[in-house]
């Protein structure tokens, strides 16, 4: 009777044990799952990018670096010197100029990150060069190849391979632990974009009172109309070398002289804010015939810098345009209703074309902007010469 129960309790214990072995088993299942659905949803974000990218190559100029072989003693000089490294946001040392910046930096005690061990992998000990970039000597191979792939501009140089045969200020751009984790990424998932200032025009486009058409409208209806309005100035927005920044609802935001090969940047905007009232009929002609109203659009347009260069959460970067010229151009389209006007373009804009004889203007407002202090002269856009 002892050797029964031994065997029962035996047989309980082998049970709980196939018991527990499935459950394990399952958890690493439901685990290997969940991976898997999140390799799925960043292979489709990444898609998305190089959609995305396709598209927007379409419009950026190439960036060249010039591969050159160089020689030990132009990447490493051999005569000795002390050069002044003046470090921003830490203290000026004295350096030797046998040394990579790197090695300078932290033969200084000044924190320099460099998770590769200064090896040309990772481009987190890189630095914008503020003065001296004469002096920096060329890229070797292995910092050419990371800044193609970084898509880096002709200041930014990695520390741990730029040698300076004279003085410097430069910055730290890599400072935090965040800051390593964005610069060792950068440019994984699809060619990273460069981050740079750009005189641009920015084009502002909004349907008037299309809240009262949503509202009493079919969704399906909505989104078809804005689909087929869309459809129907971007062919213009296209002809005109504009680059179709974001959608607002059925607002649209457009970059202009993205490539500067393409010429004046304003003419561009202007020849597609004109083209974008014409193709306008079209639209309306539809409208009226099924569902008996019309659009009414309002365009405005700034030129001037502003800040390029992909923005936002790390699954979700979006190439943009960021700065002061942005929110005037918006500020503009506003002003349009105000002024009783379809299409307005700020002085900086009218300045840059009006010797051209392109372009017929009507008013010239002067007048207040919301969100900006003092007096600011408008231009209405009639039409072009000739039409």
């Amino acid at each position: 009777m002892h050797q029964e129960h031994i065997v029962f309790i035996l047989l309980i214990i082998t049970i709980i044990l196939l018991i527990l072995k499935l459950f394990i088993q399952s958890k690493k299942l439901h685990k290997l799952s969940s991976q898997f659905d999140e390799i799925k949803n960043q292979t489709k974000l990444n898609e998305k990018s190089v959609k995305t990218e396709t598209y927007l190559s379409r419009f950026l100029p190439k960036i060249e670096y010039e591969e050159v072989k160089i020689s030990s003693e132009e990447s490493h000089p051999i005569n000795k010197k002390t050069i002044e490294l003046d470090v921003v946001d830490d203290k000026k040392i004295q350096a030797n100029n046998t040394k990579s910046i790197l090695e300078n930096l932290l033969n200084a005690g000044i924190e320099c990150k460099h998770e590769c061990g200064g090896n040309a992998r990772c481009s987190t000990c890189r630095i914008i060069v503020l003065e001296g970039i004469e002096n920096c000597l060329p890229r070797n191979l292995a910092e050419t190849e990371l800044a193609k792939k970084k898509s880096f501009s002709e200041e930014i140089r990695l520390a741990c391979q730029t040698y300076s045969s004279g003085n410097l200020k430069l910055r730290r751009l890599v400072l935090d632990k965040q800051d390593i984790e964005t610069a060792v990424n950068e440019g994984v998932a699809h060619n990273a974009i460069p981050k740079r200032e750009e005189k641009l025009a920015i084009l502002f486009c909004d349907i008037r009172s299309f809240t009262n058409f949503s509202e009493k409208n079919y969704p399906y209806d909505v989104i078809h109309m804005l689909n087929r309005y869309f459809n129907e100035i971007g062919k213009e927005i296209d002809e005109n070398s504009g680059y179709i920044d974001k959608y607002m609802g059925d607002g649209i935001m457009v970059l202009f002289g993205l490539n500067p090969k393409k010429g004046n940047p304003s003419v561009h905007a202007i020849q597609a804010g004109l083209g974008i009232l014409n193709s306008l009929e079209n639209i309306n002609s539809y409208l009226r015939k099924n569902f008996h109203i019309e659009f009414k659009i309002g365009i405005g347009i700034d030129y001037g810098n502003v800040l390029i260069g992909e923005i936002g959460y790390k699954l979700k970067m979006q190439f943009t345009a960021i700065g002061d010229t942005v929110n005037m151009a918006s500020r503009i389209e506003g002003m349009t209703k105000k002024t009783h006007s379809n299409f307005l373009i700020s002085d900086s804009t009218y300045q840059s074309v009006k010797d051209l004889g392109l372009f017929e203007f009507g008013k010239k407002f002067r007048t207040e902007i919301r969100g900006k202090s003092g007096l600011y002269v408008l231009h209405e856009v009639l039409q072009k010469s000739g039409n």
